[in-house]
Formats: structure tokens, C-alpha cells, sequence
């Protein structure tokens, strides 16, 4: 995955659900530490192998921090 590609994503989920987002790509690697989730914010990850096939889409909110501390 790519900034790039998350700038696609973006433009696709706002022309499909005219809900205005930004798309930021997070690269994980061994030194990766997580950022959190600002209150008030939602966040949407992506799993994507080779930026064509996709495992897993999900969601957090203020609700799910550690969920979306986990899955970074």
C-alpha cells in the first residue's frame, strides 16, 4: 500500500458516501509504534497484500481505542 492508494480510497468513499474523510498511510514495520485515535475522531483500517487483494476492512471509534491500537 501507498499514500497513493489511500488518496484513492479516500476519493471512493467520499464519491460513494459524500462523507468527507482523510486518508493517511500508515506503514508497520519493527519499529512501528501506534498512534492513537483522537477523541472524537473514527477511524477506518484497510489489510491489502500487494494493493489487490484486500483481508480485512474494519472500524473504530472512541468506543474501540484498543482496537485500533491493536490493529495498526
Amino acid at each position: 500500500m501507498s499514500q497513493e492508494l489511500a488518496n484513492k480510497l479516500q476519493e471512493e468513499f467520499e464519491m460513494l458516501t459524500e462523507i468527507k474523510c482523510k486518508a493517511t498511510y500508515m506503514k508497520k514495520g519493527k519499529k512501528y509504534k501506534p498512534t492513537p485515535l483522537p477523541n472524537g475522531f473514527k477511524g477506518v483500517y484497510v489489510f491489502l497484500l500487494n494493493e489487490n487483494i484486500c483481508f480485512k476492512v474494519g472500524k473504530a471509534n472512541s468506543n474501540s481505542k484498543a482496537r485500533w491500537s491493536s490493529h495498526q
